[in-house]
């Protein structure tokens, strides 16, 4: 029997469950677009009641017809049993039966569909449920990047997707069996089984039935939203107004997404589907008569209505049957045995299915691993997402494949950035609840991963420590402990340690400072340098010390200074240098004194004592002064002693001067002078040599050049010459009046 042609007369009704037939009371049953079929049936039950379990699941079979020759197969599954019974007599059997598809309604499951557009995810979870789905789409659609079916059934999962695209289903019965269809072009749907036409008849009573025929038909109107508004944000562009518009009015719908749909055509798209799915509920039309060929997702060609614009092609939409007929041995049943109410739009208006499949919602935190590739231990994007792999994902493999790109909450700080590690434990939450869009807030512990310290031991700590990638075995770290009486800041750098102050910095250490540091250390300071050290200083340099001043250098010493040099040292000075002491100053050399300038060179002070091991130089481009104001001079030359002055050589003490020079002493200037206002006392075990136009040698008392055996006293008034031989051969001797020449 085809589904558009049947016997004429008979039962409307008849059922057979696993090829075993049942006598049918009543049926009653509602199908529609987008929904799953439910008939319920009523049978007389047999003398022997039938085993309820061996029922369900089984095979069933309905064929309808309207007794005049249009008829239909309805086939599902039995997925409900009841045995009703009076008495002996008067038993029923009660049968529901549905789809086989709705079998995916009564498990739940929670996985992830990766890189998958809405026909492939649905294929896919058909597919495992054993539901064959007859694809007739005109529509291309975008592939998503990351859906999750979170608990809910395979059913409820497919139907959110399905109506989130504007795509709707039905079933097509034949005699081979049900068939999903799924599309999303409701003004191309295919006609009624037998032809479109169906004559409309104003209702005539059951005598005057001429056939199959629909008998009351017209408008019904609802109130809908006339506008929809879907705004959407894509954090890759955040500039980006992702938002989609259409309709006008007043009753705008908005829904604000968050994150999810990347561009505004995406966010366009989906408030169209949205406006046709309220279009298509807020004017429909409604009929009735005795059809049972009005099948859900049919189009039908209505014909002869009394109101002209309420003939034409029609989309069905929805459809319920009643049927009460007539049972062995008893009273004729219902003048009407089959009635169809039904449901339908004109077939140029566009169908979506509504959305009224909740979407699936995260409640509260969830734990989830960050998860990457073999061999990395850190494994963000270019954006600072992690890869995570939630808890309940139990379809993932914990590797890079996993999960999705997540996006990581960060700390108020404008630039601050922390990423989570391959293997950390993470509590997630979603963007306004929806499981496809999780965010990385927090890391907790695990077996796997404690806490950093011992605990409770360690509970007064505050710590933030990184581990050195790859391979671990090193960290940075910074620590607070509270504890009181022990409190303390740790931080410790694995490697190198960067500190930049964009101005000032101020450090107050109200105690101790020790500072440890292995290998080199540097400081530049840009202007001034400036420390002050109340009590004492101790400097240990273990190679050489270098200092470089490119302008003046002072040192101001409130007490003594002690500088012990274990080799040589040696004073270079460009122009003039100048000691002044105040009191006693004493140079002990043990080697030689080599003194030059390019300057004049002056001391002064009011006793000094010099004493050179080997010989002492001294040189001077310009002027060279000695002036010892107090006790006295002392200067002791274990060798030579050598003076060269470009001008003058002065030396002038108030005191005592003693000079002993153990080898030669020579004198180069212009001028040389040396004063002494008590006694000048110059001993040369060498040679003493001075050039010069003129020579002046005065003593204020006394003056007494000695060598060897021989001497002469100068006093002022005699001069007393001593000697063991005296040659005056062509000399000649004057003495001016009062004054007196001995010669011994």
């Amino acid at each position: 029997m085809s589904p558009a042609s049947g016997q004429v007369g008979g039962e409307p009704c008849s059922l057979s469950v696993g090829g075993e037939s049942f006598e049918v009371v009543a049926l009653e049953g509602t199908e529609a677009v987008s929904e799953l079929y439910r008939y319920e049936l009523s049978c007389v039950c047999p003398e022997q009641l039938p085993d309820l379990a061996a029922l369900l699941n089984a095979e069933a079979r309905i064929e309808l017809q309207d007794g005049h020759g249009a008829s239909r197969p309805i086939v599902g599954i039995v997925t409900e049993a009841t045995a009703l019974a009076a008495d002996e007599e008067h038993r029923l059997l009660n049968l529901v039966v549905r789809p086989p598809a709705y079998r995916l309604t009564l498990g739940r499951d929670s996985r992830v569909f990766q890189d998958a557009t809405v026909v492939d995810i649905v294929s896919d979870v058909l597919s495992r449920g054993g539901i064959d789905a007859q694809w007739e789409v005109g529509s291309s659609y975008d592939e998503r990047v990351y859906t999750a079916q979170y608990r809910e059934s395979d059913w409820q999962f497919v139907s959110r997707l399905l109506e989130e695209e504007g795509i709707y289903y039905w079933f097509d019965h034949d005699q081979a069996g049900s068939a999903l269809v799924l599309t999303d072009h409701s003004t191309d749907a295919p006609e009624l089984h037998g032809g479109a036409p169906i004559p409309f008849e104003r209702d005539a009573g059951a005598q005057q039935a001429s056939g199959e025929r629909v008998e009351l038909f017209g408008d019904a109107i609802r109130v809908v939203p006339s506008k929809f508004t879907i705004h959407s944000f894509d954090p890759e562009r955040p500039a980006l107004k992702v938002q989609g518009s259409t309709g006008e009015g007043l009753r705008e719908w908005y829904a604000a997404r968050g994150a999810g749909l990347a561009d505004p055509a995406a966010a366009q798209r989906r408030a169209e589907l949205q406006l046709e799915a309220a279009q298509a509920h807020s004017d429909v039309r409604r009929g009735a008569g005795p059809s049972v060929r009005l099948v859900p997702g049919r189009i039908f060609d209505l014909q002869g209505h009394s109101l002209t614009r309420l003939d034409g092609r029609h989309f069905v939409t929805r459809s319920a049957l009643q049927i009460e007929q007539r049972r062995r041995g008893r009273a004729r049943a219902a003048d009407r045995p089959l009635r169809c109410t039904f449901e339908c739009l004109p077939a140029a208006t566009a169908f979506r299915p509504p959305r009224d499949t909740p979407r699936a919602k995260q409640a509260g935190l969830q734990t989830a691993q960050v998860v990457g590739p073999s061999g990395q231990e850190v494994h963000p994007d270019s954006s600072g997402r992690v890869r995570v792999q939630q808890r309940w994902d139990r379809q993932g493999q914990w590797d890079d494949e996993a999960g999705r790109w997540v996006r990581v909450i960060q700390r108020g700080t404008a630039e601050s950035v922390l990423l989570p590690r391959m293997g950390w434990n993470v509590l997630t939450v979603s963007e306004e609840g929806s499981v496809d869009l999780p965010v990385v807030v927090a890391r907790i512990f695990d077996g796997e991963h404690p806490p950093t310290y011992a605990l409770p031991e360690a509970m007064t700590r505050v710590t933030y420590r990184t581990a050195t990638t790859p391979g671990g075995g090193s960290f940075n770290e910074l620590r607070y402990e509270d504890i009181s009486g022990s409190q303390e800041m740790f931080m410790n750098a694995s490697k190198n340690m960067q500190v930049t102050v964009n101005d000032a910095k101020t450090e107050a250490v109200h105690n101790d400072v020790t500072q440890s540091i292995g290998v080199n250390s540097s400081s530049d300071v840009g202007n001034s340098a400036s420390e002050n050290v109340v009590g004492n200083q101790s400097v240990t340099v273990g190679g050489n010390d270098e200092q470089s001043t490119g302008a003046a250098l002072m040192q101001l010493i409130g007490a003594d200074q002690y500088l012990s040099v274990g080799g040589l040292r040696k004073l270079w000075v460009g122009l003039t240098e100048s000691t002044h002491v105040v009191n006693v100053r004493q140079l002990l050399v043990g080697g030689a004194l080599i003194d030059v300038s390019l300057g004049d060179v002056s001391l002064t002070s009011p006793l000094t004592n010099v004493l050179v091991g080997g010989a002492m130089v001294k040189c001077s481009v310009n002027e060279m002064n000695e002036v010892v104001n107090g006790w006295g001079a002392y200067q002791t030359i274990g060798g030579a002693k050598f003076e060269l002055a470009a001008i003058n050589r002065a030396g002038s003490v108030t005191g005592a001067y003693t000079e002993t020079v153990g080898a030669t002493m020579t004198a180069k200037t212009k001028t040389y002078s040396d004063q002494s206002d008590s006694t000048l006392d110059c001993t040369v075990v060498g040679s003493l040599e001075a050039t010069g136009k003129e020579i002046l040698v005065e003593g204020t008392s006394k003056l007494e050049l000695v060598s060897g055996g021989s001497s002469i006293t100068i006093t002022d008034g005699e001069v007393i010459v001593k000697a063991p031989a005296l040659d005056q051969t062509g000399g000649i001797i004057v003495a001016e009046a009062g004054g007196k020449v001995k010669f011994n």
